[in-house]
């Protein structure tokens, strides 16, 4: 997709709610199961026809909330699977469009080309030629198309640019000169007459460029009489008057996600859409001639394009499933009739945290003077509340869970509303540590354990044989532990502030850490397992018991030798730790049956070399192939340890 920051928000955001619809002052005009999905452009045709740009379904007109299929526009349902592979969805039959699939089903040239673009991005209508400008943003080389508007369908088509660069979007200007950007070179250029025989591209601005140049990505433009509004990560303002002019930043949009513009020259304004989602997401109207701006309606999900028709309305398309990213092709058209600037605004104060384990919920607001206010919490009616000009409102006993506070100010008119999100959490988070099911060998292996607490944002601290809690993290390994039996406690402390229980069971885990090659072990163990004794609700085993119970194999080397061919063997590296007497080490094929199993004989507190020469019959067995080797020792007694296996790839 074309939004290079756009997934970024998404992904920081998609925890916070948004409203299902926007406000009563926008009418739907297409619901989330027309199949369209980002769309790129949206314009009204002067005979009251609706058109879409979408990147995979092409040029679609809208009709009673449903796509018209046409040789431009793909009606079909587009998904991918993880194997790269496009099946229809259980149930349906219809052939799936991938972006270079809608050019398949279009009139094709004598070559046997396709005339229609590969990958639409942007739409632009000219009402003076009844002609749509989009972009191509394919991969191998982009351009930017007329299509020719009659009787209510795409007459005809024409590349009138093609660049071996992707075209993001285009723009058409008042006095009908057309404006696209190129994504890698990072430049604008102007086309002058379009609707005839066009004339060589201009270069007007130069942005940066590059892939990875976010900071000058072009997401969307638009022209007034006098000047291009360039839309990416902030607004800029380019002069059309002035010679040598440069892109400059139009104060109050620094740092936001410019996804959508669109200018009604005729009424002097410029409309600007942007994710925001912990705002709503807002489109704008900004008085060209000041750079005043205010919202003009809220309460979308991810604004991806904007249009206006002659009429003033501004038409709306936006995407829910990107910023869940759970379910894909969900985008919604909307209009927005046209009405008046100057509307008191409502600004939220003081709210609370985004997360607290509190029972209420307070808030401070304020507007122009004499404005009253009406709020709504969880986008329920909105309702009278306190304040002239600002005021406070509190609500009591809430439940836990995501709440919207919204406030809207009203004297004349009724502002757009404001809203804030916040989590009341009182539940404290239950942690749950999986217990080592080996013991350890000192200086050898260190223990990483691993907890949860099932839920995200939870930051941990652990305590060891009773002391303080320290910051920790799952699976990071616990350095330093002396031979003996540890205790390891782990408490969860969620947003909110709430922890779970320090003395829980299942919070709690008991690592024996094994003494390498020392004949006081029993003497240095003592310490540390009588500290773990002394925490509460932990048993703690003998530490004798334990080092001479089950000996620890730690990560041993292993080679496969064949030497001129004749004498092959296995060569094992392994350091043998007190109470060990036996390696068993048993071969098996892809297929799992066994091919070698022997024992032999290892010296213990010491560091043992075994050489394992094959039998001819073994030599049979273990032909060129992939094998699975595990070896486990065990102690005279018939106790056996941890195992080990490796893998060996016997070549010819």
């Amino acid at each position: 997709m074309r939004m290079t920051h756009l997934f970024l928000l998404a992904a920081v955001f998609a925890a916070l709610a948004v409203p299902s619809v926007a406000s009563a002052d926008a009418d739907l005009l297409a619901s989330g199961d027309t199949g369209l999905t980002a769309p790129t452009g949206i314009a009204r045709t002067p005979d009251g026809a609706l058109w879409v740009a979408d990147e995979v379904r092409g040029v679609c007109r809208v009709v009673d909330g449903a796509l018209v299929d046409s040789p431009y526009c793909g009606n079909a349902p587009h998904e991918e699977n993880e194997g790269g592979e496009n099946e229809p969805p259980e149930g349906e039959t219809d052939a799936l469009v991938q972006p270079d699939a809608l050019a398949a089903a279009a009139p094709v040239d004598a070559a046997g080309a396709p005339v229609t673009p590969a990958s639409v991005s942007g739409l632009a209508f000219d009402p003076r030629t009844n002609d749509f400008y989009v972009g191509d943003r394919s991969s191998s080389g982009g351009g930017v198309w007329r299509l020719h508007y009659a009787d209510g369908a795409i007459a005809g088509v024409t590349e009138i640019v093609a660049v071996a660069d992707r075209v993001e979007t285009v723009a058409v200007a008042p006095n009908g000169d057309l404006y696209y950007a190129l994504k890698r070179a990072g430049q604008v250029l102007r086309v002058a007459d379009p609707g005839g025989e066009p004339s060589a591209p201009e270069l007007v601005a130069t942005l940066g460029g590059g892939t990875d140049d976010t900071e000058f990505a072009v997401e969307s433009m638009a022209v007034t009489e006098d000047a291009l509004y360039i839309g990416g990560v902030g607004l800029s303002r380019l002069s059309l008057t002035d010679a040598g002019a440069t892109p400059q930043p139009v104060a109050g949009f620094e740092g936001r996600e410019i996804t959508a513009l669109a200018a009604d020259a005729a009424r002097g304004r410029l409309y600007v859409g942007d994710v925001a989602p912990q705002l709503g997401d807002v489109v704008e109207v900004v008085n060209v001639e000041t750079g005043d701006h205010e919202p003009y309606e809220r309460g979308f999900a991810t604004v991806t394009t904007l249009g206006v028709d002659a009429d003033g309305a501004v038409l709306v398309a936006d995407d829910p499933s990107l910023v869940t990213q759970f379910t894909a092709w969900q985008a919604r058209l909307w209009t927005i009739p046209l009405h008046e600037t100057g509307w008191p605004q409502a600004t939220i104060t003081s709210s609370p945290p985004a997360a607290s384990a509190a029972r209420d919920a307070s808030f401070a607001y304020r507007s122009r003077d004499g404005a009253s206010f009406e709020c709504s919490l969880d986008d329920g009616a909105f309702e009278p509340c306190p304040g002239t000009g600002s005021g406070e409102q509190t609500y009591r006993d809430l439940p836990e869970g995501k709440h919207r506070f919204s406030v809207r100010a009203k004297d004349a008119h009724t502002g757009v509303h404001a809203s804030a999100t916040f989590t009341l959490d009182r539940t404290a988070p239950k942690v749950i540590a999986i217990q080592p099911s080996n013991e350890y060998l000192e200086g050898i292996s260190a223990p990483r354990i691993r907890f949860s607490a099932g839920e995200p944002g939870i930051a941990y601290t652990c305590s060891l044989d009773g002391g303080p809690f320290k910051q920790c993290y799952s699976g990071n390994p616990v350095e330093g532990l002396a031979p003996g039996v540890h205790v390891l406690r782990i408490v969860g402390t969620d947003a909110a502030g709430n922890a779970s229980d320090p003395d829980a069971a299942d919070a709690s885990v008991r690592i024996t850490m094994l003494a390498r090659w020392s004949p006081d072990a029993a003497a240095r163990s003592a310490a540390p397992a009588a500290a773990a004794a002394a925490v509460p609700g932990v048993a703690v085993a003998g530490t004798s018991a334990a080092s001479e119970g089950k000996p620890l194999l730690f990560p041993f080397t292993l080679r496969f030798k064949d030497a001129k061919g004749t004498t092959r063997l296995l060569r094992f590296g392994l350091d043998a730790p007190h109470g060990s007497a036996q390696l068993r080490v048993t071969v098996k094929d892809w297929r799992g049956r066994t091919a070698l199993s022997r024992v032999v004989t290892v010296k213990a507190n010491a560091r043992n070399r075994l050489d394992l020469t094959l039998t001819r019959a073994e030599q049979r067995r273990l032909r060129p192939g992939r094998y699975l080797v595990r070896a486990v020792l065990r102690t005279a007694r018939g106790a056996e340890g941890n195992a080990q296996t490796h893998w060996l790839r016997i070549k010819r």
